[in-house]
């Protein structure tokens, strides 16, 4: 996904399992921001928000947002990503629960930037 992404878009990939990244860098305030959008199914036939954030290359913070059905969560998530649009943050990839293997295989530039933990986050938590 580009920067030029628009809301539908950010929504219909959180919809499909899709992990949505968002960075900001500028180096002149030594800002190296990310923030990763997914929407996980729960135990009680609804779904949640999975929101990470912080600096890119650390740890960050991680909030679940319970919500009643994946439409309704993928909604939160496009209004989030436009937020983080107007203050800066640019879509850089938004990519199905793939396994590390086929992720690697691929030749996307973007990709080569996608840190293990993102590839991890995207997929089932063990």
């Amino acid at each position: 996904m580009s920067d030029t992404t628009d809301d539908s878009d950010t929504a219909a990939a959180l919809r499909r399992g899709d992990l949505v990244v968002l960075e900001r860098v500028e180096p002149a305030r030594n800002a190296y921001r990310a923030y990763r959008l997914a929407v996980w199914p729960d135990l009680f036939a609804g779904a949640v928000l999975v929101r990470e954030w912080g600096r890119i290359g650390a740890g960050g913070r991680l909030r679940l947002e319970p919500f009643p059905d994946a439409v309704a969560a993928a909604d939160a998530g496009a209004a989030l990503a436009r937020l983080k649009k107007k203050r800066g943050y640019a879509v850089i990839i938004a990519m199905t629960g793939q396994t590390e293997q086929q992720l690697t295989e691929t030749n996307i530039p973007e990709l080569n930037r996608v840190r293990k933990t993102d590839i991890t986050f995207a997929g089932a938590r063990e």
